[in-house]
């Protein structure tokens, strides 16, 4: 009987013993998690697959064009409900689902560096078919790096608890076809890590999706961070997720927004602010509507709250446009100044000097002066605002603001 592998060494990665794979029975069969299995052919492994020992196991192939595995479909490839990590290197799945593996302890993971996940005529049968990826579940991590989703009929589902996430790094999609999403929302989702991604999708269909995960799925505020991820413009590739949520944080991207933490608003209507002490600082009155909030909200009126346990550092500028016309005299002056709640200390901080201007004085020649003001503050904790607050410094006449007057919060450039 003609052994199914041979043995070659133990000099990767630290194995004990190393073989190479000369009949898809080595695979199928028990396998061993001290070994380093390497593929020199490509695999049928008919209506078998690969059970993932709770010890893991190591395959490497000889390169995407050269070696891979397929099976019949009845089953997926990798199997387990008690699978440990599980390192795929330089090999192609095709014609078949991919994953159906749960990790029962959560501190495992699953590499796949230089792996193909679709169809390849190179291979001639059995490599005739697109992959479905199948459902994982339960790990602490996965890592893709250089890998390829070509033509795929269904995406992988991520199921359970993550104590880490997911990375997709310097990989690529081609032709994912209509209606499919690649990277979806399983069973009770929940990553308590991160899933980043620098993913190539340019060229999904249309009506193809790359990330169909929810908000509710992160637990860490931007937990979701893609960078210099590109995709088809024409497409909803992030359809559960926007840009402005706390969960989201989209860097240098084509195809769908960015991620711009801060807010605007503007003054919608005339209002006055009581002044009943000389000099003393109060929060500016007036209805402020919101627009480009994201990480902040706008419930109240003149104070931008931050929703998020990100620390931000913030640039802080406006121009609100007071009237003067009536009760001020010549060289009576009123200040702005930026302020800053402080949801841990509980306590409000000024974090400008004051803006002051002159009624009729310096360079005016109006009596309804617009006031400049900028600042820059870092926003440790959730729930801290920023809010403007005026004062007159000569006397206790009320101020009054008028309408479009604005406040821009942005995070500060790096």
């Amino acid at each position: 009987m003609t052994e199914p592998y041979r043995y070659i060494g133990g000099e990767y990665a630290g194995l004990e013993n190393s073989v190479i794979v000369t009949d898809p029975s080595g695979l199928t069969g028990a396998v061993q998690s001290n070994v380093a299995y390497y593929l020199n052919t490509p695999m049928d492994l008919g209506s078998g697959s690969i059970t993932v020992p709770s010890g893991g196991m190591t395959i490497r192939g000889q390169g995407i064009d050269v070696t891979g595995i397929t099976n019949d479909g009845t089953n997926p490839v990798f199997i387990g409900n008690n699978a440990g990590n599980l390192f795929l290197e330089n090999l192609t799945i095709a014609n078949s689902t991919a994953f159906g593996l749960t990790n029962a302890s959560g501190l495992s993971t699953i590499e796949c560096n230089a792996v193909n996940f679709a169809a390849q005529s190179s291979f001639g049968t059995p490599f005739n078919g697109p992959v479905d990826l199948g459902e994982v579940t339960g790990f602490r991590q996965m890592l893709f790096t250089s890998a390829g989703f070509f033509a795929n009929l269904d995406g992988l589902d991520f199921s359970g608890t993550w104590a880490g996430g997911v990375a997709i790094l310097d990989s690529i999609v081609g032709g994912l076809p209509s209606g499919v999403t690649l990277f979806k929302e399983g069973t009770s989702l929940s990553f308590e890590g991160s899933v980043r991604s620098n993913l190539n999708a340019l060229s999904i269909d249309n009506n193809a999706s790359v990330f169909g995960f929810q908000a509710s799925n992160f637990v860490q505020d931007g937990g979701f961070s893609l960078n210099d991820f590109r995709t088809n413009t024409a497409a909803n590739a992030i359809p559960n997720i926007a840009p402005s949520s706390v969960k989201a944080n989209f860097k240098n991207c084509l195809g769908v927004a960015n991620t711009y933490p801060g807010a605007t608003w503007t003054v919608a209507a005339q209002a006055t602010t009581t002044i009943t002490v000389q000099g003393e600082y109060v929060k500016m009155a007036g209805t402020t509507t919101y627009a480009n909030l994201a990480w902040f909200s706008g419930s109240v009126d003149n104070a931008a709250q931050k929703d998020t346990e990100q620390p931000l550092t913030v640039d802080v500028r406006g121009a609100p446009t007071f009237d003067l016309t009536t009760g001020f005299a010549n060289t009576d002056q009123i200040a702005v100044q930026v302020y800053k709640y402080d949801a841990d200390a509980a306590i409000f901080e000024p974090i400008s000097d004051p803006f002051v201007n002159t009624a009729q004085g310096g360079f005016l020649i109006t009596n309804t002066p617009e006031i400049t003001f900028f600042a820059s503050t870092e926003m440790k904790n959730k729930n801290d605002r920023i809010e403007i607050w005026i004062a007159n410094l000569t006397g206790i006449q009320n101020i009054t603001v008028l309408p479009g007057g604005a406040c821009i919060i942005s995070e500060k450039p790096s």
